[in-house]
């Protein structure tokens, strides 16, 4: 079996609130999920990315460069950020998205694989996120919402 290491940025995104979006009304979700991924395609080709998979809401690729994942992420995000403006909040289909640079082993085929580890900004921002909603940031306990 052919195997090449490399070092490789990987833009991988999904939708939030999917599942209750389908719930709603699943016509137009998939269509706006269809929409969406245009725009993923798009935006990663135009940095010299490729994608590896879209899934259900997910989009996973591959880049070259962090700066290409990062720009890819940025120009997908202000795009769709505009077609937030005309949508209606409760059936806006937002994403996260996020960048990791690391080692992956690639097939001849193209098919990336990871070590599946969090890079070290996503642990420290993780790391950050849940201390300010479990109440260890006081300065930010404007932030969180009780339920």
């Amino acid at each position: 079996m052919d195997l090449k290491q490399r070092l490789a940025a990987i833009l991988a995104a999904d939708a939030v609130g999917y599942s209750r979006l389908m719930s709603l009304d699943e016509r137009t979700t998939v269509a706006a999920l269809d929409a969406a991924h245009a725009v993923f395609r798009a935006r990663i080709e135009a940095q010299q990315g490729r994608v590896i998979d879209m899934a259900g809401d997910s989009v996973l690729a591959v880049f070259g460069t962090a700066g290409g994942a990062v720009a890819a992420a940025l120009a997908i995000q202000a795009q769709r950020n505009l077609l937030a403006e005309v949508v209606p909040d409760q059936r806006c289909m937002r994403f996260r998205v996020g960048v990791h640079l690391g080692d992956v082993t690639e097939k001849a085929d193209g098919t990336v694989y990871g070590d599946g580890k969090s890079g070290q900004t996503t642990t420290m921002l993780r790391q950050c996120y849940f201390d300010v909603v479990r109440g260890n940031v006081p300065d930010h306990a404007e932030w969180r919402t009780l339920v």
